[in-house]
């Protein structure tokens, strides 16, 4: 089946390239039930000790098998070491494919750790997160429990509020860890304020 998947990929990829399109391939890697017995069955632990090795040999194996896409919409990192990796395989042999974070529903201070990890990294260029920033607010508008105008506003102040963070934590405001605020430092760089505003608007 992993070849069978592999060769499909591969197949969008070449499309991809000969129309001059740009793919993103979003890599999940779940742990196996030996993952989960190798670690107690601690899915954080999962995450920080076996879940890197899986992502680079997942992404070596891909390429191995000619998908080459414009972006990787990775998994979070604990550890830069282990982002850093990744940026290396992924541009191994002068590949000039990029990372970007993705959500995966984390909660909020996981989604800042893991912004916090990737920002600084040449090679990271930004994130995709999806419910983590709508799911509550739609959740809410759903049941009855909020207007349109205050949906639309929590929606924006959430994406608003992770793009304060990614930005702040790759001029380095903001070190690994450290749980602090970014919403003033950031406010206090003229660029990376117009840089927030700009990104809004688009």
């Amino acid at each position: 089946m992993r070849a069978a998947q592999a060769e499909r990929v591969s197949q969008v990829s070449a499309w991809a390239a000969a129309g001059n399109h740009a793919l993103i391939i979003e890599l999940l890697v779940p742990a196996t039930p030996a993952d989960l017995d190798n670690v107690s069955g601690d899915g954080a632990r999962y995450d920080r000790e076996l879940r890197p090795g899986h992502t680079l040999a997942v992404i070596q194996y891909l390429q191995d098998k000619g998908v080459e896409p414009a972006i990787w919409k990775v998994e979070g990192f604990e550890r830069q070491e282990d982002a850093v990796a990744v940026v290396a395989v992924v541009k191994r042999d002068g590949r000039t494919a990029s990372c970007i974070v993705l959500g995966r529903h984390a909660s909020h201070d996981q989604l800042d750790h893991w912004l916090q990890v990737a920002a600084p990294i040449t090679g990271y260029n930004g994130f995709a997160i999806g419910r983590s920033i709508w799911w509550d607010a739609l959740n809410a508008r759903l049941h009855q429990r909020a207007t349109t105008a205050e949906t639309r506003h929590r929606i924006s102040a959430a994406y608003t509020d992770f793009v304060t963070y990614y930005l702040a934590a790759r001029e380095g405001a903001v070190g690994v860890g450290s749980g602090a605020s970014v919403t003033n430092s950031a406010a206090s760089n003229p660029a990376a304020q117009t840089e927030i505003e700009t990104i809004v608007e688009e």
